[in-house]
């Protein structure tokens, strides 16, 4: 009887220290500050997805961790984001991507993730209407609101310094927006090239 008591109390400890263990890395790695930027062009993955004079663009956000298992961690991320081609459109976006992360022991690290948000977008030259008298005439573009889906694929190394935690990385995104043009073009192809950093406060 004495032998089992203590053998179930080494498994509440182990599991109650793992259990606390765990949410101290969940809060040190949680909400870090983030910012990069970016590269656009309308192209299916991959295929001609970097292209040139660059359309540039920038994101910002944080992400929540869920867990956080040795090298392992699955996060959600948050972040608003824009980016600009000055010959047809400007598009501002806010969405959420569910992520896996693999840290190798050398702090090289790579993710993916799967996600969809909101997409705003407004066209970057002046915009006509025919009015009543059948001529043409400048209109105001409040832009047209809908929805993206999206995968991300991405890579970076995590440096220490004094006891923080400062990532570099880059990843590509690849998402459709729906609708676009409706009745014609229901959804647009984007591919997003980015690089940046991330700062990890509570770390």
């Amino acid at each position: 009887m004495r032998t089992l008591i203590m053998i179930l109390s080494f498994f509440a400890y182990t599991s109650l220290s793992y259990s606390q263990n765990n949410k101290d890395s969940i809060a040190k790695y949680s909400f870090p500050i983030m910012i990069a930027f970016s590269a656009h062009s309308y192209s299916w993955p991959i295929l001609k997805s970097f292209v040139t004079p660059i359309q540039p663009g920038f994101k910002t956000g944080t992400e929540y961790m869920y867990s956080a298992k040795k090298n392992h961690k699955i996060l959600q991320t948050l972040t608003l984001g824009y980016f600009r081609n000055p010959e047809f459109l400007e598009a501002y976006y806010l969405n959420s991507y569910f992520t896996y992360r693999y840290t190798a022991p050398f702090h090289l690290f790579v993710d993916g993730a799967i996600g969809a948000g909101y997409f705003h977008r407004r066209h970057t030259r002046e915009v006509f209407k025919v009015n009543d008298k059948g001529v043409f005439e400048s209109k105001t573009d409040w832009g047209s609101p809908g929805a993206q889906v999206g995968l991300n694929l991405g890579a970076g190394y995590a440096f220490n310094l004094k006891n923080k935690q400062l990532d570099l990385f880059i990843n590509y995104e690849w998402f459709i927006n729906y609708p676009h043009v409706k009745g014609d073009i229901p959804f647009l192809s984007h591919s997003l090239y980015h690089i940046g950093i991330k700062y990890y406060p509570f770390k």
